[in-house]
């Protein structure tokens, strides 16, 4: 049989490894992770910002509100739509969708294979809990 102090030793750590759980499951910022998307949430919204906020609105605190007289999508509207996934966001960035008939719309971002991973996992963050 176990003794009282060694049950209490296995109560803590398993409580630990909860807590340590939960930790991880938020960033510095406090914004939920999206754990099944790999990806760096930090680095993908300073790509965002970088890139993306010129036009959209990529983060609530970005520097400088975008250029567009209408601007594009709130990053935050983009991920709460039931349509967005990561596969929809790695189609859509991966596609031009600007040309000569449609001079609206937005041009391929460019972005290398690890921007592309951190942006999709930037803009999954920005859920609301469902």
């Amino acid at each position: 049989m176990r003794s009282d102090a060694t049950l209490g030793r296995l109560i803590v750590a398993v409580g630990g490894m909860f807590a340590a759980l939960a930790a991880a499951s938020t960033t510095a910022t406090g914004r939920a992770q999206a754990p099944a998307v790999p990806g760096d949430i930090d680095a993908g919204r300073n790509v965002a910002i970088n890139t993306c906020s010129i036009c959209h609105v990529a983060a609530a605190d970005q520097p400088f509100a975008p250029m567009l007289l209408h601007p594009a999508p709130n990053f935050r509207d983009l991920a709460n739509r039931r349509s967005t996934s990561a596969d929809s966001l790695r189609h859509f960035l991966t596609t031009t969708h600007m040309d000569l008939a449609t001079a609206e719309g937005m041009p391929n971002p460019m972005l290398t294979d690890d921007q592309l991973r951190d942006v999709i996992a930037y803009l999954l963050s920005l859920r609301t809990r469902r």
